[in-house]
């Protein structure tokens, strides 16, 4: 009896060792790679800057307004870029008075499964926030406005607006004249609409631009196309809106300020403003006039819907 005491005590020992062994092995296959991550605001753009123990493979960057703790913040975070982690550095172009708050994934942790997420390794714990009204520096960004020679320059109505004055400020859109039909031929017409079948209505979906298809661009043709890809394309329409409104205090190329108004008004036409996404469906008409002009005409049938 005293023998069998023994070797069962025996066994118990070794099968503690043998699972805080495999607890080690675990331990060390999660290990978070990332030892460091910062973020700081640098002229016209944030820096993101880590520094790695050992070499992960391809490292993938999140940002988000708020701060990245669990997986369930790391789903609903936008996708910056995948980089690699030789390169230790990457600069984004997040929306000016929007605080970013960053992480930093593994690549092959994602593919695993085990992601771990350890605030001030691979998440940073303090917002970074680049001011309103901050201006690209680098002339690659965009191009100065052209003018005519004098006496005639261009019209620029949206700056008017931004600036709050001149004649160009947007105005309602004038009432259409409702005309009543006579009895009989109100009669008429209710009849032949009886005939019809009744149509399905289909909600509309939301347009994105080929050239907002990818983010391989940079600059703040890159910040448009991480809020095409983050709440826009997920149905967020008031924080779509916010963060292009605050991209729009920017200087832009005539083509990234029309493709902006282009999705300012889409936002504006979900949250039922149709006579402001007319607006800004007509100033980015001269760059995507069919697609504009498509949006003109949906809104000004909802608009005229609201109004009877």
């Amino acid at each position: 009896m005293k023998h069998l005491r023994t070797s069962t005590l025996m066994l118990t020992l070794l099968l503690t060792a043998l699972m805080s062994a495999a607890a080690v092995r675990a331990a060390a296959g999660t290990e978070q790679p990332i030892s460091r991550v910062r973020s700081e605001v640098t002229d016209d753009a944030v820096t993101v800057s880590w520094s790695a123990d050992s070499d992960p493979g391809d490292l993938i960057l999140f940002r988000s307004r708020d701060p990245i703790q669990s997986t369930e913040k790391l789903a609903a975070a936008t996708r910056i870029a995948v980089v690699s982690s030789a390169r230790q550095e990457f600069r984004d172009y997040p929306i000016p008075g929007v605080p970013a708050y960053y992480a930093l994934v593994s690549a092959r942790a994602i593919a695993d499964g085990s992601i771990v997420l350890q605030p001030g390794r691979n998440t940073t714990t303090a917002a970074v926030q680049l001011p309103l009204g901050s201006r690209i520096s680098d002339r690659q960004f965009f191009a100065p406005y052209s003018f005519r020679a004098s006496p005639l320059p261009y019209l620029q109505p949206w700056r008017d607006m931004l600036q709050g004055d001149g004649d160009a400020l947007p105005r309602p859109l004038p009432q259409q004249r409702v005309t009543r039909l006579e009895p009989a031929t109100a009669a008429a017409v209710e009849r032949l609409m009886e005939s019809v079948p009744p149509q399905r209505s289909r909600a509309r979906a939301a347009t994105v631009l080929p050239e907002d298809a990818d983010l391989s661009d940079k600059g703040v043709a890159f910040t448009l196309r991480s809020i095409v890809d983050g709440p826009f394309s997920h149905g967020r329409w008031h924080q779509a809106r916010e963060q292009i409104e605050n991209l729009l205090t920017l200087p832009l190329p005539s083509e990234v300020e029309a493709r902006a108004r282009f999705y300012l008004g889409q936002t504006y036409y979900y949250q039922g403003l149709f006579q402001r996404a007319v607006l800004e469906f007509l100033l980015a008409r001269p760059h995507y006039h069919a697609q504009a002009s498509d949006w003109i005409a949906a809104s000004l049938r909802r608009a005229d819907l609201d109004v009877r």
